[in-house]
């Protein structure tokens, strides 16, 4: 009941801080003028996330999934959406980053935040208050698979 509280807490704030990104002119997605994309057309084969820049992503996150994500949008976005995956004091989701209009872009984001899914109840999984939230199909998927693997071991 208590991480549910602070979940909703987190959910709260971050809805706040996101009418407060649409405010600012950061650079951040959703300020990204119409015309420009936000995607590049192939991922930067050079980007590469430092040590340090791995170490600032908040517990839970595929971090490589975060590398492959920062490598195929506009380096001036990189900043934000990786400062976005920091922690966060009392956060229990965390991750201030949940859409993307380009669904390419999108399922990048979902493979991001699947990890997020794996220690919740089932039930958080089917709860329409956090089907905002990625990487719920991905996480349904691997506990399907998990599931018919303990199956077809016994």
């Amino acid at each position: 009941m208590r991480e549910r509280f602070r979940l909703i807490c987190s959910i709260a704030a971050l809805a706040v801080g996101l009418v407060a990104c649409e405010h600012t002119d950061t650079g951040m997605i959703s300020t990204m003028p119409k015309n420009i994309s936000a995607r590049l057309d192939a991922p930067d084969p050079g980007f590469r996330l430092t040590a340090e820049q791995r170490a600032s992503v908040a517990p839970g996150f595929d971090v490589d999934a975060l590398e492959r994500l920062l490598a195929v949008v506009h380096p001036d976005l990189r900043r934000p959406i990786l400062s976005d995956f920091a922690p966060h004091p009392a956060d229990v989701v965390g991750g201030g980053l949940m859409k993307f209009e380009d669904p390419v872009l999108q399922a990048l984001l979902d493979e991001v935040w699947a990890p997020r899914w794996d220690n919740v109840p089932e039930e958080w999984l089917n709860d329409p208050e956090y089907r905002r939230f990625p990487g719920q199909r991905i996480a349904r998927m691997r506990r399907a698979a998990r599931a018919d693997s303990v199956r077809s071991e016994q």
